[in-house]
């Protein structure tokens, strides 16, 4: 009886892990599949993490929290929210060109994301700007989260850069793991072929 309740807890845990991979790919093809995406992972962020691990981490962690909410009956806007995690600090790539210090990147780099997101995503959705404009609340030239994945997204930067910084290390293998699912060409087996096709494309100016 036990191994059976285990057995499906298993099951059940799979079949949202994959669900949640696949939705990831699906909602944000567009800018998994952008030259400046996988020039993030050569930019460096936070204390051993890049921009584009980074992102994906927020990404991860703005899903679990989205379908954490579902369960208890309140509709998140999934696809908008997918798209600002991925995103929201493609602004710091090029930073030492762009930005005085880090003070300056910290308080200006959404406003650069915005100008990147709108060269990968044309049709950018006003909703999904407002959610990267507003991530780094409090700090910086940011206004206050409004909208329920305005805040999400918020909260969900702020855990992952703790794990960055190396605070909170629990999940580390298991975010690795879904990043794999997530992105296999850049992970897994195909990484260095996927990594030679992006090989010397340039940060978007």
């Amino acid at each position: 009886m036990k191994s059976n309740i285990v057995s499906a807890l298993r099951q059940n845990k799979e079949k949202e892990e994959k669900a949640l991979c696949r939705d990831i790919r699906q909602y944000g093809r567009d800018v998994l599949d952008a030259d400046a995406f996988h020039y993030a992972f050569d930019e460096r962020h936070h204390l051993k993490s890049s921009v584009a691990d980074h992102s994906l981490s927020v990404c991860i962690a703005s899903v679990q929290i989205s379908r954490l909410l579902k369960k208890l009956g309140i509709r998140i806007d999934e696809k908008d929210l997918v798209q600002a995690a991925l995103l929201h600090d493609l602004g710091m790539l090029g930073r030492k060109d762009k930005f005085e210090g880090n003070l300056d990147a910290w308080k200006s780099h959404a406003k650069e994301s915005v100008r990147i997101a709108k060269s990968i995503v044309p049709d950018l959705d006003p909703r999904t700007e407002e959610m990267i404009l507003s991530h780094m609340w409090p700090v910086g030239k940011t206004s206050r989260p409004a909208t329920r994945e305005e805040i999400i997204l918020s909260i969900a930067d702020k855990y992952a850069s703790l794990t960055d910084w190396a605070f909170l290390m629990t999940d580390s293998t298991y975010k690795e793991d879904l990043k794999k699912k997530i992105l296999p060409g850049r992970y897994g087996k195909h990484a260095d072929r996927h990594a030679d096709k992006h090989a010397g494309r340039r940060d978007p100016k």
